[in-house]
């Protein structure tokens, strides 16, 4: 009777340590869990950084928000991680969940206004509970390339004779050509010689008259940056009493010239302003469409550096 309960005895110890063996899981403790957090936002972060790091190689003309607040932070010696575990975290990881990973500011209207930008990247570090001091604008500035005008002095194409007319897209021109009003001929650039009524150019060898067979308008679209100010200079010529011509810049009118003096005169403008990366520079002639317009030549453009 003692032999069977003792082997009883045996086979149930047996089989409770078989049970735990099998099926007990391995807990993971409370600190492995932080761990492990950690490890993933560490990963995490370190992608956000090596994105960012590849944006400002490539030198981009709006950095997205956490670009910019990296260059803030290395401008101001200020690491990016503050921190550690569970209470740590990263600046930039920081403004890209409130401003966005990429140009997605809610706080600035206009994307291309880039002081506002910054601005708004600033402030939102400075106001962060963990920054160790208040911070101070860099440099933000990107390079900004001159202005380019093509043929600002209607040297190209070379007339043969005496004057020609020339489309849209005619090589080296530069400029768009249109009506001023819808006719169904394509509208055409008169370019002419001294030759043609006996007028020398204001300069070089060629000048433009805005109404070869009808009223024209002429413009280019110019490289520009947000935060520049730029000068425009041209010369005018009135063929006839009702020779008149208007100048726009960035969508607003900046004057009107007419017959007022029988002769070439030049027309300077100063601390002119760009919205965008792109600004159109235009001529209308909105005196009579008679064939018989406003001469014009030596169109300028370049950096206001008096502003």
């Amino acid at each position: 009777m003692k032999k069977k309960w003792f082997v009883l005895a045996v086979t149930l110890i047996f089989m409770l340590s078989l049970s735990s063996t099998v099926f007990a899981a391995p807990k993971t403790s409370h600190n492995d869990k932080i761990a492990n957090k950690d490890s993933m936002e560490t990963q995490q972060t370190e992608e956000i950084e090596e994105e960012i790091e590849e944006e400002i190689a490539e030198e981009d003309f709006l950095l997205s928000a956490p670009a910019i607040a990296a260059r803030i932070l290395e401008y101001n010696d200020v690491k990016p991680r503050y921190g550690t575990g569970k209470e740590g975290g990263n600046f930039i990881a920081d403004v890209a969940a409130h401003m966005g990973p990429k140009t997605l500011f809610s706080e600035v209207d206009n994307k291309e206004d880039l002081e506002a930008y910054w601005d708004a990247v600033l402030l939102f570090l400075n106001e962060h509970l963990m920054i160790p001091k208040t911070l101070v604008m860099p440099d933000y500035s990107p390079v900004c390339e001159a202005p380019v005008l093509i043929n600002g002095g209607f040297e190209a194409p070379v007339v043969a004779g005496g004057w020609s007319t020339y489309p849209t897209g005619t090589l080296n021109m530069g400029w768009t050509v249109e009506w001023m009003d819808t006719y169904a001929e394509a509208a055409t650039l008169e370019l002419q010689r001294s030759s043609a009524v006996g007028l020398e150019p204001f300069e070089g060898s060629q000048y433009a008259e805005l109404d070869s067979y009808h009223s024209t308008k002429i413009y280019q679209d110019i490289n520009t940056c947000p935060e520049r100010k730029y000068s425009l200079s041209f010369a005018y010529y009135p063929r006839t009493a009702d020779s008149e011509i208007e100048v726009w810049w960035n969508g607003a009118k900046l004057g009107t010239f007419d017959d007022s003096n029988a002769e070439w005169t030049t027309q300077p403008y100063s601390d002119l302003s760009a919205t965008t990366t792109s600004t159109r520079l235009e001529f209308r002639e909105i005196g009579t469409s008679d064939g018989l317009g406003m001469f014009l030549d030596d169109v300028t453009i370049g950096f206001d550096e008096a502003s």
